[in-house]
């Protein structure tokens, strides 16, 4: 008769929840600075920064895609941040995908299960990968990254996401 004693639990789910640190982009310590996220409900939370945030500690679903975004303010419209698990470090790049990843859970129908499971699917490290090249052509030419990404159509590659049809040539103004 085969042992159990060695603690192998055969039907026991593994850990759900994964702890997520993330340190606040520079300059968004002030007054009006607060970070936004898409909870483990699906509920967006939006909490302040003050003087003394250097990193913030969100507790997520492990592996599921989830949005942080870091603004300055509320008229802040191009925030920093970043799509987990692609990446835990904050970026221009990173907000621009957070962005997109935040208005398509909030613009989307179904359960909270239901949309973070079709964003699940969508290649985020691609879109990522994508930005980075951008990222890298933009600043060769001198020009800065947020010029770029911002001035891009948010709402067709949006939609193209939704629709399945996303490429790389969606990122264009």
């Amino acid at each position: 008769m085969p042992s159990c004693s060695h603690g192998h639990l055969p039907f026991s789910k593994k850990r759900t929840i994964d702890t997520l640190i993330i340190s606040v982009p520079n300059n968004y310590n002030s007054g009006t600075a607060f970070y936004k996220y898409i909870g483990n409900n699906g509920k967006q939370i939006q909490k302040n920064l003050d003087c003394t945030n250097t990193r913030i500690t969100i507790n997520i679903h492990k592996n599921k895609p989830t949005p942080v975004l870091f603004y300055r303010s509320e008229i802040d419209a191009q925030p920093q941040g970043c799509v987990y698990p692609v990446s835990r470090c904050t970026s221009i790049i990173g907000g621009f995908a957070a962005y997109i990843c935040y208005c398509l859970y909030n613009q989307s129908y179904g359960t909270h299960e239901e949309k973070t499971t079709f964003l699940a699917h969508f290649n985020w490290f691609k879109l990522y990968d994508c930005l980075i090249a951008i990222e890298n052509d933009t600043n060769s030419k001198g020009i800065a990254v947020s010029e770029t990404i911002w001035s891009f159509n948010i709402e067709a590659i949006i939609s193209s996401i939704a629709n399945g049809t996303f490429s790389s040539s969606c990122l264009k103004p």
